[in-house]
């Protein structure tokens, strides 16, 4: 936005990161909306575009793509929250990123299992480390399945225990630890009660809701 309109919302008491402001910038009212009719093949106003793309192969605009989008931004969260797990749905597309972004993402923490495998994701979170053998079977049968995972992200704070369930994993898989690795990767030049972490926030989709930083099409 402009310098003359940045100062008119600041008047009206509209901050950067406030949903009014954001609204008028670059990302949410050109570039996103931009992206979201090529994907869609449809107008912000939900007509189809007009036009052909000519490059490979030809065809309307109105049919859009196959593929799908989701929008990132960072926002900062405090380690000692997601230390203690408190902030596991600001982290969950960073790691679903980290485990190559395909298939299903794990959003919410399972207390009652105790850990989160579903059969569309690709990667596998292991929340409670004491139950360890439930997640080790279900990682196994997957493989033995011919779908292997790509990821598995185990909580622990006991680097012992970590390495044990690790121990018990096919070679072939990546781990990580939670959340002392997320922290030390995501960690800023930042001191005592300084600290943050950096993390996305999601935003919710386009039809609508808004909880924290991602947008889906």
């Amino acid at each position: 936005m402009s310098a003359d309109e940045a100062r008119e919302l600041r008047k009206q008491g509209i901050n950067p990161g406030d949903v009014e402001w954001e609204a008028q910038g670059i990302a949410e009212s050109i570039a996103w909306p931009r992206v979201r009719a090529a994907v869609t093949g449809l107008t912000p106003n939900g007509d189809p575009i007009e036009g052909d793309y000519k490059f490979t192969d030809e065809f309307p605009m109105a049919e859009g793509f196959e593929e799908n989008v989701e929008f990132f931004e960072l926002t900062y969260e405090d380690p000692a929250l997601v230390s203690l797990g408190r902030r596991f749905h600001a982290i969950a597309p960073l790691l679903w990123l980290k485990a190559g972004a395909r298939g299903i993402r794990i959003d919410e923490i399972d207390t009652e299992r105790g850990w989160s495998l579903p059969d569309g994701a690709a990667y596998g979170v292991l929340f409670d480390i004491t139950q360890w053998a439930g997640f080790v079977e279900a990682v196994q049968a997957r493989e033995d399945a011919g779908r292997p995972l790509s990821h598995a992200f185990v909580v622990s704070d006991s680097v012992t225990g970590y390495q044990q369930v690790v121990s018990r994993l096919s070679s072939s898989l990546d781990t990580t630890r939670l959340y002392a690795d997320y922290l030390r990767t995501f960690e800023i030049n930042t001191t005592n009660d300084d600290e943050v972490a950096l993390v996305p926030a999601e935003k919710g989709s386009p039809a609508g809701s808004r909880p924290a930083a991602q947008k889906s099409l």
